[in-house]
């Protein structure tokens, strides 16, 4: 019995599985009592400074 793939359903896992990714990276770089994601220093030390906003 073959079963067609509902488009809708494929996206949908596949954005779940890339957030859970993303969430699981960022929770295991973190520093010690932070848990959430922070955005990147607006200007790396020995890099190329990024324009903000």
């Amino acid at each position: 019995m073959k079963k067609e793939i509902n488009p809708i359903v494929a996206i949908v896992v596949v954005v779940v599985v890339v957030a859970a990714v993303i969430f699981f990276y960022f929770r295991a770089t973190a520093p010690e009592g932070v848990r959430t994601a922070k955005p990147p220093a607006p200007n790396p030390p020995g890099g190329i400074p990024v324009p903000t906003q």
